[in-house]
Formats: C-alpha cells, structure tokens, sequence
C-alpha cells in the first residue's frame, strides 16, 4: 500500500510528536527540554512546477493530488 507523500508525512508527523512527548515526560525530572520540527510540504515555484509536468497545468486541486501521489 502506497501512502503517497501527505500520508507518509502524517505518519512521520505523528512519530515524531509521539517520541517528542515520551522523551518530554522522561526527561523532564532531569530538567532536560524536548524540542520537535515536524516535516511538511512547502509550496515553492519548483514544487507547483513538478506537479503541473505530472498533471497538466491546471487548478490548484489537480496541484494538490498530485503532490499527494509523490
């Protein structure tokens, strides 16, 4: 099964903020603080540029599920 990219983003998303937590509450007696950068899509000219070659130039919809199937 092929999540396609936003589904394996959410899942990395979801791991990373769930170990941030654990390591918060185990750390946190050690006065140790736990930071978290969770990954995402940014929209730049060269990401909209790919999605247009695989698509077609079109909506912003058509944009959007295509860059879901990365």
């Amino acid at each position: 099964m092929d999540l396609g990219l936003t589904g394996k983003i959410a899942l990395v998303t979801a791991s990373s903020k769930g170990l941030a937590k654990t390591l918060d509450a185990e750390l946190a007696p050690h006065h140790i603080l736990v930071n978290n950068v969770c990954p995402g899509i940014i929209f730049t000219d060269r990401i909209t540029q790919l999605a247009e070659v695989r698509v077609g130039a079109g909506s912003p919809y058509s944009i959007n599920a295509s860059l879901a199937t990365f």
